[in-house]
């Protein structure tokens, strides 16, 4: 309840909040303890979350019985646990997406960078042939004993 834009809970309320939580926090704690399997943290964190529920509805929730009290009580730790499983589930089903998203990725020093360079080696040579037509690699015309780079002598 600490932000800004909610209603602050009237005075009178204030005391009949703390008597309810003192009346149904153990109870309501001990179901908590069997939903979670006796994760008493989770446990302590639903009982925490249903009684700040139960605040922000108390000027509705105030006029029923007790029976019906503890019955919004416990629907609400149900509904509360119910979120949090599938929350915690969402998260593993996407936890190796996220794991794999944020691992280094391996150097490809085989593939990618001898076909950048091949492309690269093809992109200048076709570039020079058009300025230098010498520049072409024939092997077969050129002469190995001239020392020109030219090729055999016409």
């Amino acid at each position: 309840m600490a932000d800004g834009a909610e209603p602050k809970i009237a005075g009178s309320h204030v005391a009949e909040l703390g008597r309810f939580f003192n009346a149904h926090d153990q109870w309501l704690f001990g179901h908590a303890c069997v939903r979670t399997n006796g994760d008493r943290e989770l446990a302590a964190d639903l009982v925490q979350d249903t009684f700040e529920a139960a605040a922000r509805a108390w000027a509705a929730l105030r006029e029923h019985d007790t029976g019906r009290q503890r019955a919004w009580l416990l629907a609400t730790v149900a509904n509360k646990n119910v979120s949090e499983f599938r929350r915690t589930e969402a998260f593993h089903r996407r936890q190796s997406d996220i794991h794999a998203r944020y691992q280094p990725t391996a150097a490809d020093t085989e593939g990618t960078v001898h076909a950048d360079l091949h492309a690269a080696r093809i992109t200048l040579t076709a570039g020079l042939e058009q300025y230098y037509p010498f520049a072409k690699d024939d092997k077969d015309d050129r002469n190995p004993n001239d020392d020109s780079g030219r090729g055999a002598a016409s």
